[in-house]
C-alpha cells in the first residue's frame, strides 16, 4: 500500500500518464503541474492534509476571463446553463462579496473545477478514475468557451498564444470513446448495488432510503426537512448519453436570483475549501414546477457509461450524503437537524397517515416500505420553506 508521503506524487503521475501528457506541453510546479493541451491552461494540484493521511487532488481549467460577476443576468444565466453544460465538474467563480474582500486588482475569472480526496485506501483506483472524469472538463473548455462568453459575458480565457487550432489528440477521447459508449444501455441498469446500499445504510437517523434495480433514493436530515438524494440509471446526459446521474435536492425554495447566488457560493466554497468529499459535479438551480417560479438548490454529477466500475454507485451515494450534510452545516448552521424517523413521522401526520401516537423508527420504516407513506418523495418536491428565509446576513468566504 502507498504511504502518505508519496500519495500526492502517485496521483499526479497517474493523471499525467492517463492523459498521455506530452513533455513539451507540461510544466511541473510546486504541488503539481500545468498543462497546455489546447487553448486553455489546466492546473493539476495535490495538497496534503497534515493532520491525516489524505490528499486533495484538483483539476482546474481556465475558461472565461473578465466575467461580470456583479451583473445579476450573468449570475442567473451562468447558473442556469451549468445544468446542461457541466457533468463531471463545476463552473466556479468568486461571488462578488468575496471578490471585493480578496481581489488585488485583477479581473474576476470563471474556471472549470473538479477534485477528489485520496488516502491509502483509494490511491489504487481513484486517481485513474478522476483523470478519466476530468478529461471531459478539459475538452469542454476547448469546445465551449467562445459560445459561453457570448452567452454570459466576459471573454475566453485563452493562453497568451491564443486559440489553438491543433489541440492535443487526447481531447478527442470524450467524443470518440465516451459518447459512443453512452449510446448503449446504462451499465448501472439491473445492478443490485442500489438495493444493497439501502439495506446497509438506508435505515439510520442520518440516512433513510430505498433502492431497486435502476435507482436509489435517499433522504438525510436538513433541519425539520430532508435533502433528497437520487442515483438514476435511466436518465441520459445531453452530451455523454447513458451512465449514472447523481442528484441532491435541498428542501428550501427561492427566487431565481437567490438560488443562482447560492449555487455560485457553494461551487466556490467546494473549490476553495477542504470538504473531504469529491467535487465531480456542479451546484445549480432546479425547476421543481413551483407555480410562483421559484427554484430549488440542487447538485448534479454524472458518470459516463465508459467509467462504470463495481462499487462506484456506493461511493457516490456516500459522497452525496456527506455533501448534503456539509451544505447544511456550512450554509445553514443555525438549523437543528431532526432524526429521520421524526421527519418521516411528521410528514405522515400531515398527510393523515398516522395518529399523533409516538411510533418507533421500525414502524415508520415498515409504513414507508409497504406503501403507507406514499408522500415521501412527492412532498419533497413541494418544499414549504424559503431559501430567502435562511439567508445569512453575510457571505462567508
Amino acid at each position: 500500500m502507498a504511504t502518505d508521503q508519496n500519495i500526492g506524487d502517485i496521483c499526479l503521475k497517474t493523471i499525467a500518464s492517463t492523459w498521455q501528457v506530452d513533455d513539451s506541453a507540461i510544466k511541473w510546479v510546486g504541488g503539481g503541474f500545468d498543462w497546455s493541451p489546447g487553448s486553455h491552461l489546466v492546473r493539476v494540484r495535490a495538497v496534503r492534509n497534515e493532520k491525516e493521511e489524505r490528499w486533495r487532488v484538483s483539476v482546474e481549467t481556465d475558461f472565461l476571463a473578465s466575467v461580470p460577476i456583479e451583473d445579476i443576468k450573468f449570475i442567473e444565466l451562468t447558473a442556469a446553463l451549468s445544468g446542461v453544460m457541466t457533468s463531471t465538474y463545476s463552473m466556479q467563480y468568486p461571488p462578488v462579496e468575496i471578490w471585493k474582500e480578496t481581489s488585488k486588482g485583477e479581473k474576476p475569472k470563471l474556471s472549470l473545477f473538479s477534485s477528489v480526496y485520496v488516502g491509502p485506501d483509494l490511491v489504487e483506483w481513484l486517481p485513474n478514475f478522476f483523470a478519466q472524469e476530468a478529461i471531459v472538463q478539459v475538452t469542454n473548455a476547448e469546445a465551449q468557451s467562445v459560445k459561453m462568453s457570448e452567452a454570459v459575458g466576459g471573454e475566453p480565457d485563452f493562453l497568451p498564444s491564443g486559440k489553438n487550432k491543433n489541440p492535443d489528440e487526447i481531447l478527442g477521447v470524450p467524443n470518440g470513446i465516451y459518447v459512443p459508449e453512452g449510446s448503449k444501455k446504462s451499465k448501472w441498469e439491473g445492478t443490485d448495488e442500489f438495493v444493497k446500499f439501502a439495506e446497509n445504510y438506508g435505515r439510520m437517523d442520518t440516512c433513510f432510503g430505498n433502492g431497486d434495480k435502476s435507482s436509489l433514493t435517499l433522504e438525510t436530515p436538513f433541519g425539520d426537512e430532508s435533502a433528497l438524494i437520487r442515483l438514476l440509471s435511466n436518465v441520459k446526459h445531453p452530451q455523454l448519453g447513458s451512465g449514472l446521474l447523481v442528484t441532491i435536492q435541498l428542501p428550501f425554495p427561492g427566487t431565481a436570483e437567490e438560488i443562482a447566488k447560492l449555487s455560485a457560493l457553494l461551487n466556490f466554497w467546494e473549490a476553495s475549501r477542504w470538504t473531504d468529499f469529491p467535487q465531480l459535479g456542479c451546484w445549480q438551480p432546479h425547476d421543481y414546477g413551483g407555480v410562483d417560479g421559484t427554484r430549488l438548490l440542487a447538485h448534479a454529477s454524472f458518470v459516463p457509461n465508459v467509467l462504470h466500475r463495481k462499487g462506484l454507485a456506493t461511493n457516490f451515494a456516500i459522497w452525496s450524503v456527506s455533501r448534503a450534510r456539509w451544505a447544511r452545516q456550512e450554509r445553514w448552521p443555525e438549523l437543528e437537524d431532526k432524526p429521520m424517523n421524526e421527519i418521516i413521522e411528521k410528514r405522515m401526520l400531515l398527510a393523515g397517515k398516522v395518529t399523533s401516537e409516538k411510533k418507533s423508527f421500525s414502524e415508520v420504516i415498515r409504513m414507508s416500505e409497504d406503501g403507507s407513506d406514499s408522500t415521501r418523495t412527492k412532498d419533497l418536491a413541494r418544499p414549504t420553506k424559503s431559501a430567502g428565509a435562511f439567508q445569512a446576513d453575510h457571505t462567508r468566504g
